[in-house]
């Protein structure tokens, strides 16, 4: 066929993509009437039907029918129409699609940045173009489009930065002034220092949007904190003596509460000075309140040091007599312990040293731990006495028992060699009463061999 003829009847379509960006082709060709004449494409007339679309600069066939006039049925409008579906739904589109959604996302991240100083994720620029770069190219308008607003992006924010970066310091440097200004606690001429520091505020130029709002709210911040305390200082000393009026009362009650029903003095002489020290951090309630206040916690405090004293002196009379018993525990067990003498009854009175030192109170803590590490090498040493000579008693007991085994063995040994002997003889005696007597000589001896196997096992058990 005529190729100028060929190209008249074909038909080209081109359809977009949204998603992705791409343009399809179609084109149908090829189509023939009942008389074998060229025509173009419709309905059963056998045409072929050919989707593509530009990557790099070279076709790319989505779909591919060719001509075909056996099977005219096959080539049809609603068949073409399939096949654009078809062609729409190409995993190679989707690809596409996450590419160009991919590089947007970077490109609008890199836009940010460059217009407000953050990044989502933390991202730097060169981290961000460097994934642009990373995400496969398709040839596409709008990845040129994509690639030059990352480039504009990348070139205003160098350009920016140096700036933002000094303006942020500058702000950073006014922030610190003003919380050390606050820290101080001296609000007279607060006003107009505020003012001149929000006039400075004002001349100091962007540090980039981001910034600009975390550096705003910190410096108002600290603002607001100095207008709230200067207002507490000026408008709030009465209060603030009531409050410290409510606060003492609280420390006399906390007092009471601490030195009623003492069971351990030395615990509740270190409450009493924490309350008594967070009494002297509370301010003045006022003069006349504080003489009438501290009257009171005072005599609590008075009352607890008598009570105090009292304990101590029967405590120290108790652990005078809880001395006076360790002290003779002690001499009790060291006697024993010189004794060398190991009987059941030395045993099992040192076992009694040990209930009557636990039931012989409390000498001091000082004074316990140095009677005790006494005793408790008396003690040590007794049993370790006692210890090493049932080691003894064990060891010779057992190196008798070694020595009896030895014995029995050779005693063994020594039957074997009879019996040896005793049937060795046999096949040369002639006289049958006589080889019946040895017969039974031998059987004596397996017997006593027997037996004394039997000595050797007990005697191993017992080892």
């Amino acid at each position: 066929m005529n190729q100028d003829v060929e190209a008249y009847y074909r038909k080209v379509k081109e359809r977009r993509h949204r998603p992705s960006g791409t343009v399809l082709y179609g084109v149908a060709w090829g189509a023939k009437d009942d008389k074998d004449v060229p025509k173009f494409p419709g309905n059963e007339d056998g045409h072929g039907h050919r989707i593509y679309l530009l990557l790099n600069g070279e076709e790319h066939t989505l779909i591919e029918r060719q001509p075909d006039m056996e099977n005219r049925k096959l080539a049809t409008k609603e068949q073409d129409e399939k096949e654009w579906e078809e062609a729409m739904n190409a995993p190679i589109l989707k690809e596409i699609e996450e590419a160009r959604e991919t590089k947007l996302s970077l490109v609008k991240r890199a836009e940010a940045l460059a217009r407000q100083g953050e990044a989502e994720e933390g991202l730097s620029m060169d981290e961000m173009a460097a994934k642009f770069n990373e995400v496969k190219t398709y040839g596409l308008e709008w990845e040129e489009e994509y690639a030059s607003r990352m480039q504009i992006a990348k070139d205003r924010y160098e350009k920016k930065k140096e700036e933002w970066d000094r303006h942020q310091a500058s702000k950073e440097e006014l922030i610190r002034e003003t919380e050390e200004f606050a820290q101080n606690g001296v609000f007279y001429h607060s006003d107009k220092i505020l003012k001149e520091q929000m006039e400075r505020w004002k001349q100091i130029g962007s540090a980039g949007a981001a910034a600009d709002e975390a550096l705003w709210e910190r410096f108002h911040e600290i603002r607001q904190d100095i207008y709230q305390k200067k207002k507490a200082f000026f408008d709030g000393l009465k209060e603030e003596r009531e409050q410290n009026g409510v606060r003492k009362r609280e420390l006399i009650e906390a007092a009471k509460e601490a030195t009623a029903e003492v069971a351990n003095y030395r615990d509740a002489s270190v409450r009493l000075n924490e309350i008594f020290d967070l009494w002297k951090e509370t301010g003045s309630a006022g003069r006349s309140a504080d003489e009438k206040l501290w009257e009171e916690f005072n005599g609590i405090r008075s009352d607890f040091k008598e009570k105090r004293k009292a304990y101590y002196d029967d405590l120290h009379k108790d652990q005078g007599e809880a001395v006076v018993k360790k002290e003779n525990i002690l001499k009790e067990a060291r006697e024993i312990a010189e004794q060398h003498d190991y009987s059941k009854e030395n045993s099992e009175r040192m076992k009694e040293l040990n209930v009557e030192w636990k039931q012989a109170g409390s000498a001091g803590h000082e004074t316990d731990n140095r009677l005790w590490n006494e005793y408790r090498a008396v003690q040590d040493s007794f049993w370790e006495g006692k210890h090493e000579e049932h080691a003894a008693a064990r060891k010779e007991y057992t190196d008798k028992l070694e020595s009896a085994i030895e014995k029995k063995q050779a005693q063994i040994e020594n039957l074997k060699n009879q019996i040896y002997h005793l049937k060795d003889k046999m096949h040369s005696v002639q006289n049958p009463g006589y080889l019946i007597n040895m017969g039974g000589w031998v059987q004596e001896k397996e017997a006593a061999i027997k037996e004394l196997r039997e000595q050797i096992e007990r005697m191993n058990k017992r080892l």
